[in-house]
């Protein structure tokens, strides 16, 4: 059996990606019950999950691009759901 680094990478980069979605997703769900219940704090909710969604995608699936791809466009899309949906007010 042949020992590859960059099966160590994708694993290691999605327990970090799965990790910071759920604590991101922790937090605004905590937002939504102790405050209100706002849309934007929902669609900062599903950004968060697909942080998640990125990062056990590559942590169960098998080192290919197609994997590398499909978790590029979850990671994307969470950031564009967290970037141009939550606007601070100053």
């Amino acid at each position: 059996m042949e020992f590859h680094y960059w099966f160590l990478i994708q694993d290691i980069l999605g327990v970090l990606l799965a990790a910071l979605g759920f604590k991101f997703a922790i937090i605004y769900m905590m937002i939504m019950i102790k405050r209100c219940f706002l849309l934007k704090h929902f669609l900062c909710l599903i950004g968060n999950i697909m942080f998640i969604l990125a990062g056990i995608n590559l942590i169960f699936s098998p080192w290919c691009l197609k994997t590398w791809g499909i978790s590029f466009l979850f990671f994307i899309f969470a950031l564009l759901f967290g970037r141009l949906v939550y606007k601070r007010e100053y």
